[in-house]
C-alpha cells in the first residue's frame, strides 16, 4: 500500500509540473522583439511626431523625464507593424524625455531592464521648433586595450571628437557627418570598443575619421561609434 501511495504522490507531482509548464508565460526574449524606425528624435513643445514600430508580441509604453501631463504616446499595443504618435506637451519644461517600450502578454508584463527598449526625445522649447538646440561640450572616460583609462571629448562646438590616452596625448580625431556636413554630437558613454554618441539629426549619419586616426584608435581598442543607438565601425 505504501508503494501505491508513493506512486500516486509521484504522479501528482508530475501532473502539477505539466500544468505549471502549460500556464507559465513564455520568456520575452523568445516572444518579443522590437524594431524602430529611429530611437532618437527631436520634437518641439506642443508638437507631435509619428514613429514606426514593429514588435512580435503585444507591448505597453510608459514615459519618464517629462514635466507635462500632455507629454504622452498614442499606440495600440498590438503585435506587428504599426505607427505610434509621440506627443510633447506645450508646457513641457524638460529638454529630454524617454518613452520606454516593454513586451507583455495576457499573463505577464516584462518590466525587467533587459526587455525594455527606449526611444529618446529631445524637446525644443516652444517657439524654437525649427532651431537646433546648442550641444554642450562633453567628455567621458574610456577604457583602453592596455588597461589604462583614456578620455574622449568634443571640440569645435561639439562637431569634432578627440580620443586621448591616459596621459592626455591625442590619439585620434573623429566626427559625425550627415549629407557631407559635420553634425554636433554629445558623447554619452563607452562599451565594448565603441563610443556612444547622440546627434540631433534624423538624416543618415556616419562616422568620419582618417585612415591614420582609425588605425590609432583601433590599436587602443576603439573600433567605432554607436550613433543614436546604431553601431558604425570606423
Amino acid at each position: 500500500m505504501r508503494k501505491g501511495i508513493q506512486r500516486a504522490v509521484t504522479m501528482a507531482i508530475c501532473l502539477a509540473a505539466v500544468l505549471l509548464t502549460a500556464v507559465m508565460p513564455a520568456r520575452a526574449e523568445e516572444t518579443a522583439d522590437f524594431d524602430f524606425g529611429v530611437t532618437y528624435l527631436t520634437i518641439g513643445a506642443g508638437e507631435t511626431k509619428q514613429l514606426s514600430v514593429f514588435c512580435t508580441n503585444r507591448y505597453s509604453v510608459f514615459v519618464t523625464g517629462n514635466t507635462s501631463k500632455d507629454t504622452k504616446i498614442g499606440y495600440t499595443g498590438l503585435a506587428g507593424n504599426q505607427t505610434v504618435t509621440l506627443y510633447v506637451g506645450a508646457d513641457e519644461e524638460s529638454t529630454t524625455v524617454y518613452f520606454w517600450f516593454y513586451p507583455r502578454d495576457n499573463n505577464y508584463e516584462f518590466l525587467d531592464d533587459s526587455y525594455k527598449r527606449c526611444v529618446t526625445v529631445r524637446v525644443n522649447p516652444k517657439g524654437k521648433t525649427e532651431e537646433k538646440m546648442a550641444v554642450q561640450t562633453t567628455s567621458i572616460s574610456v577604457a583602453l586595450a592596455d588597461g589604462t583609462i583614456g578620455t574622449a571629448k568634443t571640440l569645435n562646438d561639439a562637431t569634432v571628437g578627440l580620443l586621448s590616452d591616459a596621459e592626455g596625448t591625442p590619439l585620434a580625431a573623429f566626427a559625425v557627418t550627415a549629407d557631407n556636413a559635420h553634425q554636433a554630437f554629445t558623447l554619452e558613454s563607452t562599451a565594448k570598443g565603441f563610443l556612444y554618441v547622440t546627434v540631433d539629426s534624423s538624416d543618415a549619419v556616419k562616422p568620419e575619421i582618417s585612415d591614420a586616426d582609425k588605425a590609432a584608435a583601433e590599436q587602443v581598442g576603439i573600433y567605432g561609434l554607436v550613433i543614436n543607438g546604431t553601431p558604425y565601425f570606423f
